[in-house]
């Protein structure tokens, strides 16, 4: 008897068994870092500053803008521009460009010995830490109470106050909404170049898309919120919470 030939048209159907690693699933996006921040904190500006990081010129030269047009009614619409741009670039990083007092409130202080981180950077210095009490009588601590930990540098995190050594905080009355309070300067004298940069970034995008219309809405979200060279710039900058 013959002995059996195989050919492709003779084969055998057997099961397909594909090799290799089985698909990747996809990961779902992650959000944005967000600033860190205390719980159940009361944030309030004591001393504002007086003026912005940017000129109003160095804004319209960025852009391009003729400041004579429409009667100058150019150069006040910049200065909105600027105070836009600056307050998103604040919100974005946790970092203020200009030197400003604010009031950080608590309603007691951290329990197990923990400190009490000042929400925005970079540190300048604590003007005081105090308590009030159900009846309204305000204590300020003694600084050999506390010690404050304030790292430098452009891109440096939060300061944190930590009670004295071998000390514990305070007790405060129950009930008492800011009960303890942290006064403190923070911001930039001279804000970092990459920061100021993503400001005429956002400045420029603002500009060029004051008025939407319909059919361009999608390009201009783009370019508002979809710029790699704006992440690119205050990704150094931004203080991710933990």
């Amino acid at each position: 008897m013959p002995s059996a030939t195989w050919s492709p048209a003779t084969w055998p159907s057997w099961p397909c068994v594909r090799a290799g690693p089985s698909p990747r699933r996809r990961h779902p996006s992650r959000p944005r870092p967000r600033p860190a921040k205390p719980a159940a904190m009361d944030l309030r500006l004591i001393t504002p500053a007086t003026s912005e990081p940017l000129s109003e010129a160095v804004a319209m030269d960025h852009c391009r803008a003729n400041a004579e047009a429409d009667g100058g009614a150019e150069f006040g619409l910049f200065g909105a521009l600027i105070t836009a741009a600056r307050e998103q670039v604040e919100a974005m990083t946790g970092r203020l460009l200009r030197v400003e007092e604010w009031e950080l409130r608590l309603p007691c202080f951290p329990a197990c010995g923990r400190p009490i981180q000042v929400p925005h950077a970079p540190f300048v210095s604590l003007t005081s830490l105090s308590t009030v009490s159900a009846a309204g009588v305000t204590t300020t601590l003694a600084g050999t109470a506390y010690q404050v930990e304030a790292p430098t540098g452009p891109a440096a995190l939060p300061a944190t106050i930590w009670s004295a050594a071998n000390t514990a905080w305070p007790s405060t009355d129950a009930g008492v909404r800011g009960a303890v309070r942290v006064r403190y300067r923070a911001g930039y004298d001279t804000p970092p170049k990459a920061l100021l940069q993503a400001m005429l970034l956002l400045i420029g995008a603002m500009y060029e898309n004051r008025e939407a219309e319909v059919e361009t809405r999608a390009s201009a979200a783009r370019a508002l919120n979809s710029n790699p060279a704006f992440d690119r710039l205050i990704a150094p900058y931004r203080i991710l919470a933990v």
